[in-house]
């Protein structure tokens, strides 16, 4: 503080030395500012009291005026002492603020004067600088100047190329311009013309459909009318007995499965009689009167035919529900049947040597389709019916299998032969009634098998086809009453017309054994021998009368019929 006053005096002093030198132009300013102060204060307290004498004088006008004046005389006695201070402490702090102001502005100066001093140290470096900086931009100048001078050329030498081609640019648009205008007009006969041939188009169309509609409305009648046929085709048929040949209607057991599935039973009830033998040396299962070329006989085809036929008339057959199951069973209870036996039997023992044994027989009736025939007394309706569902396409449809046939040990079939092939065959066989049993079994090849129809000259069996070859050279093979071919190898055997297989010549029968049937032998098949190591039989549904090679599995024995013929 002591050097700032000492500097506020020296100032002091410095204008005062100034003052006295100089003319007194300083002093009449200041005067003449006073006197404009003390006419404004002049003025100020002038107007203040102009100002309370109105206020007084409009004051006693009023009534109580008096009392109003003599209270604002005591208010300003009492505030006059806190008016005063206030002024004085108003002036003290403007005179604070005005110091504060010098003292403010003289640190100020002395800060400028110290920053002179040190740009002036630094001034000769800071020259040198800029002269370098100078140079620097001097240079970058001139390389602006001339890069900026190319970039002008380039950029020239580019209008007027771009002048050149936007001249071309509006010709060519003119050009355009004038060509879509050109199709405009064109365009505007065009049109007319256009909605003159649409309209006739339309009117053309209109024509048309109104003469087709007739025959759309009947094409739609046909269809729908096939449509109703055709639904009321399937509906026929899922109400008939050929509705098994079709997918079933419902997910889940068919007439096939559930059949099976009695088949299994059957047969399992049957070998388990057979394998525990109660009160006997051994068992065996017999199937009374068998005829075919299968081990294990079945009649599963016709049982499902016989129910279709039974049941399946007007009615959904092949839905397995259980009142369909009940019927299915009750069709196969009673076509499917045993009944049990017991005898003695002689049977070679493992010496060689043949001993009495105590046999239980279980004989199982499988009655085929043609025996219900009359046992469910049909009529001619359902006869025909059946006959076509057991016939060899419906079962190939079914996809019948009769199990282990000749057709499996044979091999080489034929089920058809040309005249030439015949007769270089009937070439070889010289004894006139062989030829003549040969020449019938040929013409026969491609026949179908059955046995109901095996006595109507369109179908055969084994043993009919046998027994008819033998006829037309005048033999007759029938033993008591009957031509079955186990009734066949009986005559064979009674007439002394057994021969051994390596004397095998053409038209002998062979005879074979596939399963117990109770009948001569156990024998349930037999075919007829043509020479060259073929043979002509009637195997099942599935093959028919075929033609092939000689096979000797199951051989019983072989029959020649005009052995003792002289």
């Amino acid at each position: 503080m002591a050097l700032f006053t000492s500097g506020g005096k020296m100032e002091r002093k410095r204008r005062n030395i100034h003052s006295r030198d100089m003319p007194n132009f300083n002093r009449n300013d200041t005067d003449k500012r006073k006197v404009i102060k003390d006419k404004k204060s002049i003025l100020k307290s002038g107007g203040k009291v102009i100002a309370q004498k109105k206020m007084l004088e409009s004051v006693e006008q009023l009534d109580g005026g008096k009392e109003i004046r003599e209270a604002s005389v005591t208010a300003s006695v009492i505030t006059k002492p806190f008016t005063k201070v206030a002024e004085i402490t108003g002036k003290n702090i403007k005179e604070q603020v005005k110091q504060k102001h010098i003292k403010e502005e003289h640190i100020k100066s002395v800060r400028g004067k110290n920053r002179s001093k040190k740009k002036q140290l630094h001034s000769k470096d800071s020259n040198n600088l800029q002269k370098k900086e100078k140079n620097k931009t001097v240079h970058r100048k001139d390389k602006s100047v001339k890069s900026d001078y190319r970039k002008f050329e380039q950029r020239s030498k580019e209008n007027v190329k771009r002048t050149k081609d936007v001249g071309s640019e509006k010709k060519v648009k003119k050009q355009k311009l004038n060509y879509v205008l050109s199709k405009l007009k064109n365009n505007k006969s065009d049109t007319s013309t256009n909605v003159k041939t649409l309209d006739s188009v339309k009117n053309i169309l209109i024509k048309a459909g109104m003469c087709l509609l007739p025959f759309a409305l009947v094409l739609l009648i046909i269809i729908c009318i096939a449509a109703i046929i055709i639904a009321l085709v399937i509906a026929l048929i899922y109400n008939s007995p050929f509705s098994i040949f079709f997918p079933p209607l419902e997910n889940g057991d068919t007439i096939m499965t559930v059949t099976s599935q009695y088949v299994a039973e059957f047969n399992r009830e049957i070998n388990t009689l057979v394998s525990e033998h109660k009160e006997c040396d051994i068992g065996k299962i017999v199937y009374k009167d068998y005829e075919g070329t299968s081990n294990t006989p079945s009649n599963y085809y016709d049982v499902m035919s016989v129910y279709m036929v039974k049941y399946g008339i007007g009615n959904t057959a092949t839905v397995m529900n259980e009142n369909a199951k009940t019927e299915l069973k009750t069709v196969f209870d009673d076509m499917c049947t045993y009944t049990t036996s017991i005898n003695e039997e002689k049977i070679k023992n493992d010496k060689g040597k043949k001993e009495k044994k105590k046999v239980l027989y279980v004989n199982v009736s499988l009655k085929t389709y043609y025996q219900m025939e009359t046992e469910y007394s049909m009529n001619e309706n359902e006869i025909e019916l059946l006959n076509s569902l057991m016939s060899s396409d419906a079962m190939l449809a079914l996809g019948y299998n009769n199990g282990n046939s000749g057709t499996v040990n044979g091999g080489n079939k034929k089920s058809s032969l040309s005249q030439e092939e015949i007769n270089e065959i009937l070439n070889g066989v010289t004894d006139i009634n062989a030829n003549a049993v040969c020449s019938f079994v040929l013409s026969k090849v491609g026949y179908p098998y059955s046995q109901p129809l095996r006595n109507s000259g369109t179908h055969f069996d084994c043993s009919s086809l046998a027994y008819y070859a033998w006829k037309s050279a005048g033999i007759s093979v029938m033993c008591d009453g009957a031509n079955t071919a186990a009734a066949e190898a009986k005559w064979c055997n009674d007439k002394g017309c057994v021969v051994k297989e390596t004397d095998l010549k053409p038209g002998d029968l062979i005879f074979y054994s596939y399963s117990n049937n109770g009948r001569y032998k156990n024998i349930s098949h037999v075919g007829i021998y043509v020479g060259n190591g073929k043979m002509v039989e009637a195997v099942d549904e599935a093959t028919g009368v075929v033609l092939q090679d000689y096979h000797n599995g199951s051989l019983v024995m072989i029959g020649r019929p005009n052995k003792n013929k002289k």
